[in-house]
């Protein structure tokens, strides 16, 4: 086996788990806005979970070189502990210079001295959570402002000297249609930043329903749209991910994406950590109150090779890129040869291509990705 992930640099992400309220199509670990106090209390528990991960792993030497701060809504906790939050970290880890370092952010919450707080925190890059540009479609998703109320939100963003900063966006939202999608494109882009994350709406099954629109017209918008961006000089580099130059993709997410390793805080969060030549997934207690009663880790799980082998491609088919043999034998010690069953499923239903040193995915592998993977399932 190889020396698995040879780069003592890893990602850090952090899970603040709080929203003024629950979105209806939501599933992902958040509470309802809670006092100031206990952010505090939550903030000083983040660190205990880094400080106990770091031990666990023998970590002291490794180097941050992104930090992506998500939610639930991160900019609802004020921005003193946010920056006393990297502040103590950086005691604990060191953070590579010029690391990208991302917090999501609520556009009700933009203002000038949260935003100018941000950067002397050291946080460079900023996801503004708009989803849409139509107040109609605002409402639909429970979202209380508006395009002109946005538009003056990333000003303020901007003129404190953000120039990283990644716009969310979805769209198959209810009652939408193409022409509707389009110019909520249109707008978006009207908005000028260098990244955009234009993804699909959906309900969870776990969560209160609302009528979605047809398959075919969700289709329909998604290869629409996807022409319309590449037109618009925003080059897909990842499924629902495109941006205006290689240097403005996001960082932190090409690392889940090309398997690499990071450190998972927080109330419901994971990490992906190789030790010793073994690939380790850590799951935080999701339970509020245990976390805060410093009960951190929910499980530990030791990835089998079967794991390990549906981990690293349902992650690299994700961007446009070639898979390289010598990375995957690299990043999971397993021998390129023992995929030449699922390889050759793989080519005959033209989803991939197989050169010497590496696979590509066709286009018909991307139009169906959940076949390609099943044929990974070893």
């Amino acid at each position: 086996m190889a020396y698995l992930n040879n780069s003592k640099s890893i990602s850090l992400y952090i899970h603040i788990p709080w929203c003024r309220k629950r979105c209806y199509y939501c599933d992902l670990h958040t509470y309802k806005l809670q006092n100031s106090f206990l952010h505090k209390i939550y903030i000083k528990n983040l660190l205990k979970d880094l400080e106990q991960d770091i031990l666990l792993f023998n970590l002291k030497k490794s180097r941050i070189r992104t930090v992506f701060i998500g939610g639930g809504t991160p900019s609802l906790v004020s921005e003193k502990l946010i920056k006393f939050l990297m502040h103590e970290i950086s005691k604990r880890i060191e953070i590579q210079k010029n690391a990208e370092i991302t917090i999501e952010i609520h556009p009700k919450d933009v203002n000038y001295k949260k935003i100018y707080s941000y950067l002397s925190s050291g946080i460079n890059r900023i996801s503004f959570g708009m989803q849409s540009t139509y107040k109609n479609q605002l409402n639909l998703i429970d979202r209380s402002y508006n395009f002109h109320m946005i538009n003056n939100f990333l000003k303020i963003i901007k003129d404190c000297g953000f120039k990283n900063i990644n716009l969310d966006i979805m769209y198959a939202l209810p009652n939408q249609n193409l022409n509707l999608a389009i110019e909520d494109l249109k707008n978006s882009i009207s908005l000028q930043t260098n990244h955009i994350s234009w993804y699909r709406f959906t309900v969870s099954e776990n969560t209160m329903k609302k009528k979605n629109i047809s398959e075919d017209t969700a289709i329909e918008i998604s290869n629409v749209g996807e022409k319309f961006l590449e037109e618009n000089g925003y080059k897909k580099y990842e499924i629902s991910s495109y941006a205006k130059n290689t240097q403005n993709q996001c960082l932190h997410n090409l690392n889940y994406w090309n398997f690499g390793d990071y450190i998972g805080i927080g109330c419901g969060a994971h990490g992906k950590i190789t030790k010793n030549k073994k690939i380790y997934r850590t799951e935080k207690n999701k339970v509020l109150n245990k976390y805060m009663k410093n009960n951190f880790i929910k499980k530990i799980i030791t990835l089998q090779e079967k794991d390990i082998i549906i981990e690293f491609f349902m992650n690299k088919f994700r961007i446009n890129s070639l898979i390289q043999k010598q990375e995957f034998f690299d990043k999971t010690g397993i021998n390129p040869k023992k995929l030449k069953p699922c390889i050759t499923k793989s080519i005959k239903k033209k989803y991939l291509i197989e050169k010497n040193k590496f696979w590509k995915v066709t286009k018909m592998g991307k139009n169906f990705l959940d076949n390609l993977l099943e044929l990974f399932l070893v």
